[in-house]
Parts: C-alpha cells; sequence; structure tokens
C-alpha cells in the first residue's frame, strides 16, 4: 500500500476546482509573478528546452494569495473538451517537473502541481532557424501572397446581426443584401451568413445600431413575399495590429483568431454571392460536356477551397475542391437509378434493401411537389422518410379514411401512374396531420448541400475523376483564381487587401532516403523515388499449419483455391518463409442470419491452427463478422482475401500478401541499415502513434475509438497496439495514461530496458485543440511514468501529424519532376515561409502518389525536451515512412501514425457488427423496420393499439447475450418495453388493445419505460424510468438462467435497492437485498432451458427505437471467475494489470458488473501503486545496462 503523502484536503465542487486552476493559472502567466519559485512546493529541474508552467495545488497556496481578486480581462480562454469520467485518485500523482529555457538562455524554474496544468508550446531555436540536410530546390506552394500593407486603418468594425425569424439559413445574405441596399448602399462590409459583420471602418448607425424591416421574396415558395427585422448592432472593434505582430514574434496566447477571422470573411465575400458555399470551399453547377456522374444519384461539382493563413508572411491558401451534390431529378427516376432497373419495371424490383437505400438519400433533401399542369400548386418540401404505397397509405379526410391514391383520384381528378410506389412524408415530422405525396409528383431540388457518407461506388468514381497531374491542378487553381477575380471585388478593395495572382515560391529539400536492410549477408536496398523491391525478408516466420476458408460461394473456385496454396508456398521460399501445404480448403456453407455463429463454430474446429486465410465477398459485413468471430470469441489469427483478388491472383499479389502475414507472424520483413539509422534509434527509445477516429456526423450513438501503437525492439519495426472506445466525438485520448502504462511494461519486458526517450507522434488533431490536446495527454505520459517509479522520466517529444488540409508543392525544374503525374519527389520537406512564425513545424512529402498530386503532411512540435534538432525529427519522421509493414513504399505518414489509425479501424469493425436484427416476418403491420432492420418505427400514421417486433436469432441455452436499444423518440402512453419473450408469444393479439405486452402473461419478461419490470400480468419497480435517448442494456445469461439491465451504461442494481426503500415495507426490503437475485440487480431468474427471443414493444404513435449494440459469448469457466473476482476491487486491479484479460474485459465484458461499466477508471479504484514489478522480471534486469550503440542497445 502507497503511502499518501500531506494533509487531505477537503472536498471541493467540481466548479470551484475549475475556477481555482484557472486563477491560479493566470497568475503563473502574469509577467510579474516573478516569486513563483518561492511557492511551497518541491522543485525538481530536468534538461528541457520546452517552457511549462505548472499551477500548484490550490490547497497548498498560502490562503492570502487564494483571496487575491483578479481581473476579469486577465482570464485566458479555456480549450472547451469534452467532459472526461471522473479519476480521483489519478489526479493527486504528481505530475510534470521540468524547468524551461528562456531565449537569453537562463533557466526559468517552474514548480510541481497536481492540477491546473499550462503548457505552452516551445519556439524554434532561432525565428530563421531551419533544417540544412538534403538537396536544396525551389518549389511552388498554392499559398497566395496577401498584401496587408495598404490598409489604411489598423482596425475591423464587428457588428452583431440579429435577424428575425433566422429561417431559412438560405436566405440570410439575401435579407442582408436588401437591407444594405437601403441603408448604406455605397459600402461593402463582410457578411459571414449568419450573424457577424465586419466593416474597414463606421457604418452610417445612429447609436451604432439600427433596426429596420425588409421584404424579401422566396422562390422556393412560389416568389412569396416575407417580412424580416434586422438588427445590426455595433460589437467592437478588432486590431488587424496583432497579425502583424504574431507573424513577428509569435504569442503565447496563439494566433489571433478573430483578426484572422475577420480577413477571412472579407475575403470570402468575393465568392459568395457567385458560388454556393460549402464551409469554406465554393461550387457552381456543372454545365453541358462538364457533368460528371459518380452514380447512385449524385453528379460531382468542381469548386475552390480557400482559407486565410499565417507563416512567416499572410497568405491566402487556395485549392481546388470536388463534392457530390444531388441530382435534380423526379423522385421516380432516382428510385429507378437506386434499384438499378427502369421505371416500369420498379414495382417488381423495389425490395425492402432497396427501400433502405432510397429512404437513406432521401432524408433531410428537399423536394419540390408540383402537380401537373398546375405550376401555380408547386410547394417545396423537406424529406422525413418513405412510407407505404399509394394505394394503401391512408389518412383522415373529412371524417373519413382514405387513401393516397384515392385522395388524388376523387379530390384532384389524377390518376395516379405509380400507386404501387411508396409515398413521401414531408413536412413538418411533428405535425398532427402529417402530409404524404405521391414520388411521381416529387422532384429533387437542385443545388442541395449533403454532408452524409458516399457509398464505395461513388468514392471510387470521385477519386478517378479528382485524380489529377499537378499540372492540371496548378492550371484549375489559376481558373478558379480569375473566375472569383479577388481584388476586383468591392469588399477587398474597401478593406485595402490586395492578393497576388501567383504561387508563392519557397526554400526545400529533398532528403536522402535510408538504406534498409533485408536478410542479412545481403546488400541494403536503397528506395529510388520511394519504392523498392523486397528482398528475403530479414526474420522470415514460419507457417507450419494453414488453412483457407473460402466464404465467397461459387463465386470463387476451388482451382483458385488450390493455385494459391500453391503459389503462397512458392512465393513464402522467395522471401524467406518456411510455409508448410495447407490443409484442404473449406467452403462453408451458411444462412447469412447465422454467420457469426457458423464462422464461430469453424473457428474453434480449427483453433490450433497459425493463420486461417478468408476468402471474402467483395461488399458485404462478411470481413466485419470474420474479425469478431475469430479475434474476439476464439483467438485466430486470419487474413481476408476478397473474391475478385483471389480470382485475379499474380506472384505480386501473393508477395504483398506475404508482407502482411510475416509481420503478423512476429517476423520481421525489413529494417533501417545500420549506417542510416538515427541517433536517437541507437538507444533504448519507444516510438508511438495515437489515432482517435470518430463515427460519421449522422451516426450520433457509435462512440469514438483511440487507438494507440508503440514499438517494442530496437528497429522499430514491432509494434504494440491498444485501443479503446471513448465518447462519440471526443478527441482527447481519455485513457491515454493506462495505455501508456501497460505499452511501456510491453517495451520493459521485450528488451529488459526502459524507454530514456519516447517519441509520440499524434494524428487527427487540429489547431485548435493543440492546447487541449497538450495538456491531457502529455500529461497523462508523465503520470504513467511516474507511476511506474517516482523518479522515472524520460524524455518526451510530442508531434502532431497533420493531413487534412490544402497546401500542394509543385515543382519547378523538370529534374525534381517525379513519375507521370510530375509531382515533388519523396522527401520534399519545406520548413521556412509558409510555417509556423515562431514554433517549429514542418511539411514532408514522403511518398511517391499513385494518381493525382502529392499531399504533403504537416508535422507540429508541441513539446521537445530532447533538445531534437529540425534537422533530426525531419529525418526520423521521413525514415519512420520506409518502415511500413504492408508495402514496398514509402508512405505519407509514419508508421506507428499509420498503424495507430488502422487499429482504430479495426476497433471499429469490433462494435459496428451486430449478430441479429429484428426479424421482418413477426411484425404486424403497425411496425416498420429500417436500416438493414435495425431501426423499428411503430405506428407509423397512427396507434390503435399495440404494436410489437422480435428478434430473428433465438437466444439458446448456455451462452451469455448483451444488447442496448437506444430510444430515439419520445417515451410517452400506455407503455413502451425492452425485454424478452418465449416463440409462443403471440405479437398480433394485442394490436387492437393499448397494454403492456411483455410480461401479460408467463411467456414473456419486460423493462418499461415507466421504471417497472412485468411478468405473468404482475409489475415490480426497478431502476428507473427511460425516455428518449436512453441507452437500455439487456444481459441474458442463458447458463445461469438471469436477466438483468443496465439505464446508459450503468447496472440498475443499486437503483433497484433504492427503489425497494422507497415502495416496500421495510422487511420486505431487507429480505429482498439479502437476495443474491435481487442484490446483484437481477430483475428475472430461472430462465434456464427456454428458446427467448430479444422482444420490443410500444403504444406510442410513430415511436421508434434501434438497436445499437449486441455480444454473445459461450458460457466458460473464465467467465465465471470473472464474475467472482469483480465484486473485489482490489482483485479487480490485479486482474486489470494483466494485458491479454484486460483487453478481454474492454472488447467483449465491460458490462458484466458496475466496476466493469466504465473500465478506464479501474486502475484508479485501487491505492497500490503500479510498477515495473509488475513486468514479470527479476530485480536485477531492472537497471538500465549500458550497452554499446549497435542493434540491441
Amino acid at each position: 500500500m502507497g503511502k499518501k503523502k500531506g494533509k487531505k484536503q477537503p472536498d471541493k465542487k467540481p466548479d470551484e476546482q475549475v475556477a481555482q486552476k484557472s486563477q491560479a493559472t493566470t497568475s503563473q502567466q502574469h509577467p510579474g509573478a516573478d516569486d513563483r519559485a518561492k511557492e511551497p512546493e518541491k522543485v525538481e529541474l530536468l534538461p528541457s528546452r520546452s517552457k511549462l508552467s505548472i499551477t500548484p495545488d490550490p490547497a497548498t497556496r498560502p490562503q492570502q494569495q487564494q483571496q487575491t481578486p483578479r481581473p476579469q480581462q486577465q482570464q485566458p480562454p479555456r480549450p472547451q473538451q469534452q467532459p472526461q469520467p471522473p479519476r480521483p485518485q489519478q489526479q493527486q500523482v504528481s505530475t510534470l517537473i521540468h524547468h524551461g529555457v528562456e531565449g537569453n538562455g537562463t533557466e526559468k524554474i517552474v514548480t510541481k502541481g497536481s492540477l491546473g496544468l499550462s503548457l505552452t508550446i516551445p519556439p524554434r531555436k532561432s525565428l530563421l532557424s531551419a533544417g540544412t540536410k538534403g538537396r536544396k530546390t525551389i518549389v511552388e506552394t498554392n499559398h497566395l501572397f496577401l498584401d496587408l500593407s495598404k490598409v489604411s486603418k489598423n482596425d475591423i468594425y464587428h457588428y452583431d446581426v440579429a435577424i428575425d425569424p433566422d429561417k431559412p439559413k438560405r436566405l440570410m445574405r439575401m435579407i442582408m443584401k436588401t437591407f444594405k441596399q437601403a441603408h448604406y448602399p455605397n459600402r461593402y462590409p463582410a457578411f459571414d451568413g449568419r450573424k457577424n459583420l465586419y466593416s474597414s471602418g463606421p457604418l452610417p448607425f445612429p447609436n451604432d445600431e439600427l433596426s429596420d424591416s425588409v421584404d424579401v421574396f422566396d422562390d422556393e415558395r412560389n416568389n412569396m413575399k416575407k417580412t424580416y427585422k434586422v438588427t445590426v448592432k455595433f460589437a467592437h472593434l478588432i486590431n488587424l495590429a496583432t497579425l502583424k505582430e504574431y507573424m513577428k514574434t509569435g504569442s503565447s496566447q496563439g494566433p489571433p483568431q478573430e483578426a484572422i477571422q475577420a480577413v477571412d470573411i472579407a475575403l470570402r465575400e468575393a465568392a459568395a454571392d457567385k458560388f454556393i458555399q460549402v464551409g469554406r470551399s465554393f461550387f457552381t453547377a456543372p454545365t453541358g460536356g462538364r457533368i460528371i456522374s459518380l452514380g447512385d444519384g449524385l453528379e460531382m461539382w468542381y469548386g475552390f477551397f480557400q482559407s486565410a493563413i499565417l507563416g512567416w508572411k499572410p497568405f491566402i491558401n487556395i485549392d481546388v475542391a470536388h463534392k457530390g451534390f444531388p441530382v435534380a431529378q423526379n423522385v421516380v427516376s432516382l428510385m429507378a437509378e437506386l434499384c438499378k432497373c427502369n421505371q416500369q419495371d420498379l414495382t417488381r424490383n423495389l425490395r425492402p434493401y432497396n427501400q433502405e437505400d432510397i429512404n437513406k438519400y432521401l432524408k433531410g433533401l428537399k423536394v419540390d411537389y408540383v402537380l401537373p399542369n398546375q405550376p401555380s400548386s408547386k410547394r417545396c418540401y423537406r424529406v422525413n422518410k418513405l412510407v407505404g404505397t399509394a394505394n394503401k397509405t391512408t389518412f383522415s379526410f373529412d371524417g373519413r379514411t382514405i387513401t393516397v391514391a384515392e385522395y388524388f383520384l376523387k379530390e384532384k381528378r389524377l390518376k395516379l401512374e405509380y400507386p404501387d410506389l411508396p409515398c413521401l412524408h414531408v413536412g413538418s415530422p411533428n405535425r398532427e396531420n402529417p402530409i404524404y405525396v405521391p414520388a411521381e409528383y416529387c422532384t429533387i431540388v437542385k443545388s442541395q448541400v449533403i454532408i452524409k457518407k458516399m457509398n464505395e461506388t461513388q468514392t471510387a468514381n470521385m477519386v478517378k475523376v479528382a485524380a489529377t497531374s499537378a499540372e492540371d491542378r496548378k492550371r484549375k487553381i489559376m481558373e478558379a483564381l480569375k473566375l472569383v477575380n479577388f481584388n476586383a471585388s468591392p469588399t477587398v478593395r474597401e478593406f485595402g487587401f490586395s492578393i497576388s495572382d501567383q504561387f508563392t515560391k519557397v526554400d526545400a529539400r529533398i532528403l536522402n532516403p535510408p538504406a534498409l536492410t533485408y536478410k542479412e549477408n545481403k546488400p541494403p536496398i536503397t528506395p529510388f523515388k520511394g519504392v523498392w523491391r523486397a528482398s528475403e525478408f530479414l526474420t522470415g516466420s514460419e507457417l507450419k499449419d494453414w488453412v483457407v476458408l473460402n466464404l465467397n460461394g461459387r463465386y470463387t473456385r476451388d482451382d483458385d483455391l488450390r493455385n494459391f496454396g500453391t503459389e503462397v508456398q512458392r512465393m513464402g521460399k522467395t522471401l524467406g518463409m518456411n510455409i508448410s501445404p495447407p490443409r484442404n480448403h473449406v467452403s462453408l456453407q451458411f444462412n447469412p442470419r447465422d454467420l457469426t455463429k457458423s464462422l464461430e463454430e469453424f473457428f474453434n474446429q480449427v483453433k490450433g491452427v497459425n493463420l486461417v486465410v478468408c476468402v471474402i465477398p467483395d461488399r458485404g459485413e462478411t470481413y466485419s463478422k470474420v474479425k469478431q468471430a475469430a479475434e474476439l470469441k476464439v483467438g485466430v489469427l486470419t487474413q481476408c482475401i476478397r473474391g475478385r483478388t483471389m480470382s485475379r491472383m499474380n506472384p505480386a499479389t501473393v508477395g504483398n500478401i506475404l508482407l502482411k502475414v510475416n509481420s503478423k507472424l512476429n517476423g520481421i520483413n525489413h529494417t533501417l541499415h545500420i549506417d542510416y539509422r538515427p541517433q536517437c534509434l541507437k538507444r533504448p527509445v519507444m516510438i508511438v502513434g495515437a489515432d482517435v477516429t470518430h463515427p460519421s456526423p449522422d451516426q450520433t450513438d457509435i462512440p469514438s475509438v483511440a487507438a494507440v501503437c508503440a514499438s517494442h525492439d530496437p528497429k522499430a519495426f514491432k509494434y504494440n497496439i491498444q485501443y479503446r472506445l471513448q465518447g462519440p466525438r471526443e478527441e482527447i485520448i481519455g485513457d491515454l495514461k493506462n495505455i501508456m502504462v501497460d505499452q511501456l511494461k510491453f517495451f520493459f519486458i521485450a528488451t529488459k530496458h526502459k524507454p530514456e526517450r519516447i517519441i509520440f507522434y499524434r494524428d487527427g488533431v487540429s489547431e485548435g485543440q493543440f492546447t487541449a490536446v497538450l495538456n491531457s495527454e502529455l500529461t497523462a505520459i508523465r503520470q504513467a511514468c511516474q507511476s511506474l517509479e517516482q523518479d522515472y522520466k524520460p524524455s518526451i517529444t510530442f508531434l502532431v501529424v497533420q493531413k487534412r488540409h490544402h497546401t500542394r508543392f509543385f515543382p519547378t525544374r523538370r529534374e525534381d519532376e517525379d513519375g507521370k503525374n510530375k509531382n515533388v519527389p519523396p522527401g520534399t520537406v519545406v520548413d521556412t515561409t509558409i510555417t509556423h512564425p515562431t514554433e517549429m513545424d514542418f511539411y514532408l512529402v514522403s511518398h511517391a502518389s499513385i494518381q493525382g498530386v502529392s499531399r504533403p503532411t504537416k508535422y507540429r512540435r508541441l513539446w521537445d525536451d530532447s533538445n531534437m534538432s529540425e534537422d533530426e525529427l525531419e529525418e526520423l519522421t521521413y525514415f519512420l515512412c520506409h518502415m511500413f509493414s504492408r508495402c514496398t513504399r514509402a508512405v505519407s505518414y509514419p508508421t506507428p501514425t499509420y498503424y495507430a489509425h488502422l487499429a482504430a479501424y479495426r476497433a471499429r469493425v469490433y462494435i459496428e457488427v451486430h449478430e441479429w436484427a429484428w426479424d421482418s416476418s413477426q411484425t404486424n403491420p403497425a411496425v416498420v423496420l429500417k436500416d438493414e432492420n435495425r431501426e423499428v418505427l411503430f405506428h407509423p400514421v397512427q396507434s390503435s393499439g399495440t404494436a410489437a417486433v422480435r428478434g430473428c436469432t433465438p437466444f439458446t441455452p448456455g451462452s451469455e447475450y448483451y444488447w442496448e436499444i437506444k430510444v430515439l423518440t419520445p417515451a410517452y402512453g400506455t407503455d413502451l418495453m425492452i425485454g424478452v419473450g418465449t416463440e409462443k408469444v403471440d405479437l398480433l393479439k394485442s394490436e387492437f388493445v393499448f397494454c403492456s405486452l411483455l410480461g401479460l402473461d408467463q411467456e414473456s419478461w419486460g423493462y418499461s419505460y415507466k421504471g417497472l419490470i412485468r411478468h405473468d400480468s404482475s409489475s415490480q419497480v426497478y431502476g428507473g424510468p427511460f425516455s428518449q435517448g436512453s441507452i437500455v442494456g439487456v444481459h441474458l445469461d442463458m447458463w445461469r438462467g438471469t436477466l438483468a439491465f443496465y439505464l446508459n451504461r450503468i447496472f440498475l442494481a443499486q437503483k433497484y435497492t433504492a427503489k425497494l426503500r422507497r415502495f416496500v415495507e421495510p422487511v420486505v426490503a431487507l429480505e429482498a437485498m439479502r437476495s443474491s437475485c435481487y442484490a446483484q440487480g437481477v430483475a428475472y431468474n430461472s430462465l434456464q432451458c427456454r428458446k427467448l427471443y430479444p422482444m420490443v414493444c410500444s403504444t406510442a404513435c410513430q415511436s421508434s427505437m434501434r438497436l445499437t449494440y449486441s455480444y454473445s459469448s459461450r458460457s466458460s469457466l473464465q467467465l465465471h471467475c470473472l464474475r467472482l473476482i469483480v465484486s473485489d476491487k482490489h482483485r479487480l486491479q490485479r486482474l486489470y494489470k494483466i494485458p491479454g484479460l484486460r483487453a478481454q474485459l474492454n472488447q467483449a465484458y465491460w458490462w458484466l458488473t458496475p466496476e466493469l461499466n466504465q473500465l478506464h477508471n479501474v486502475a484508479n479504484v485501487c491505492e497500490n501503486r503500479i510498477n515495473w514489478e509488475n513486468s514479470d522480471t527479476s530485480d536485477e534486469s531492472l537497471k538500465l545496462i549500458e550497452e554499446d550503440e549497435d542493434d540491441v542497445w
């Protein structure tokens, strides 16, 4: 047990802690705070060139200092972070203890503390410093010089704009244009389209405010006149001098974002009235021969991207842009296109999966509804969803029920041409009398901006068209410049801006590639233009026992499978692998609904093999289900190959597959030659890559995935990978401390050394998140080190890897042109002129582009106490791009970051697979299934009773099942329930009766939205009520025969016992809590030996639920042991230290108990300190062994 230091402080509310942290941080940053070293905190020094301010714990500061008031103006803006789970013990671990070095070389003493960290990104050694290695050259970049010298005034006037009503957004610019013509026709301010107006001087308003009403005509409403009230009020002045100051000296507060935004919006005004704006890009509709179809209802539009940026000078970044827009066509034509048939055969070809595709496409789009030969009937509606066919969809009209087809025939005297096609539900989704319109009278409105993800076909077509040579891209950018003509814009002229019409030329260097070592005693291989040919592997692995599994059915021939086995053996011998003949290949016959079960059974049969090669269809979920069954449930190594690839197998393809297989089997393909190994790799160093991937914007209930991979060998070829799930859209890695503890231990076990350096490449961070990520994640890394050993403080280099930008380079010399696309050559690095004015960053083109223009990767150093020079960081980064195991080409960013990205994708594969869906054959007419039968809509028109649906797969004895249901709409009415039932439950018997269907008899068990559980017509209080947005988890243990529920990922044990105390007599409550069943929060027991189905039901009109997660596992001794251990938090802590078991808990059993619900907090529930002793090594090996600077340290 570790000893606590210092006096325990009283608990504070979170708001009070934040206030104290903010106040202390501001005090530390104040220029006059020279007496910081005198505070009662221990001071320790480490060699460092990074500046760090750390605020001591507020509780240890003198009382007088805590009470000192702070001016409101001095409070620095705090970065907005997603709320992280509480970590009570972790926050009290002593964190970073460093000192900074001032520009004059004097040391800046900084004290240690546990809260309120404020890290400062270190500056360059010299404002004019840059790397020197490599062959010098000059390249052009699509950054145009922005001349601010003619700006007559340093101040920009910022006005707030309020428009009432503030909808629709598409009319905002028209409204402000009308307002301008009425009140200041000779002035040209810039409007951002929402609520900000910027002017080069004061506008002629009395008392700095003006309100008036304006009339505009809405072309989507038959030019209907609308009146809006506009209020423009002066807000404040924006000083442009901050831009010039920032470019000279930099700023500890970061770039002047408000000034940059004002300039950016002023420059956008030149294009805002001519083009359709999407973020920072502008598009124009294609005409004539420029119309390019992307397939499935989309066409590609050309445009350009623009953004004002600050480097050593001010620039505007211009690049080409491409985007898919919906084709303006009749909805029936769209349906035929998505169903791959003509309109005459549409009714016959409209399958449920086609309807789902159509529904996804139309949802949220606007359509023009107009009757034939009646232009005055035109209306513009937004589509909610597809509903039933026109001859079956009914609504109430004049006191009677009538179908849509009958209505148009009798009231409009129009006979529908396609009465058997679905209608569109349009208008307000909450309208009491919903609007249903026939698809044939609707046309998709042109020029609509969508944010939906394109499918594989559309993406492939986009890439094929957008990938052009460097010359073509440059030409398109110049054409866009002529089209927008910045310098002719009245707004740009009024502000005094001037934009160059020529690309900026910048100094660049071309780094030499590293020599690569393959088999010993063979000459090294030097890549040529980023590419090389593989030789015999440095360490070839053995593949003694393997099998080929065909999941592609008759589309893959047996001859292809046999030839593949022969070719793998032959190519393996060439590459230095010892590969035995495979077992006889297996073609698995399965029902698509039972694929997961069939795979699990097969993998268990061949569990002892080294590798299973799975031939999968080109499309579908087979890949995801293979990986989930093999890696989560059984533990079998797999290699998936698409059927199309198998049918055209050749030696080169087999060689590429073996690159992956050899590394999966723990072989080493190649490494950096000893003479080319960077100096930092000649001592124990851990190279880390980290990435966080997020779901698409429309997937609000899917978690983000954080992945971290770290090297654990001197060659920096082998990596260990860990991942965590966290809240949607959360960018900061919440459990990084525990991840790094594991990685450090793994490194130590593999090498018998502690890392002397940690070089951390962090992907996916935007500039606005730098401060938040640095404060959180650098602190987590230090805490991980100190949790292993208090005095263990390896030097850390923290770099951000940025791929999402629009900077491109173009060669100026013919000898520098690479490939048919005439790109700059691999190794091109730029670290001056267009980079940060005071902090170190650089652009690196490390790869040879196969198609299109090479995109450089931007690297930004946020922290470095290793004192690495620009040359060292640039060369290390470039060399790491040659270490990717899957190909013999340099990749576009460092290998560890690439692996982290792939690991995050693999984790997403785990969580997006659903083992079952709702059964479309077991529903009543009041149930509509969509999203591949995972989402259910009850009573789409009106409710006349109880509707229910059950799952397509029965749950059998001997297994554990867990699934989650998200409630998408408000819960109201008689009941909305989630539960299970046998096949004897009649889902139609209450079609016209309002009741609590689940639990109505002895064949079903349900959990009501009212917080009750129900069985055999008897109800009990359980947990708490749930409503819209709630996630209800269901745990069915068919071995123990128990059923339990979770609410918003919280086990309902404590909630249920609390309810017992409130609603039943004390004696009864005590007896119930003594029962093992109720004490564990179990809702029902004695469910063994039954065949049960998941079920949901609802009486509420237009209520909807979605299956978001499902998992099953055979009951096992290990799972039974986990149940016994996790009830003891101290034992759980010890269990958590075992990487394999912890990974399994993370992936599969996080829902098992309340203690595992917030798994990343488990490491903090025990006071025992984690240390190197848990690495299963002797005390003697804890000492760093001084070695020569050779391959093994």
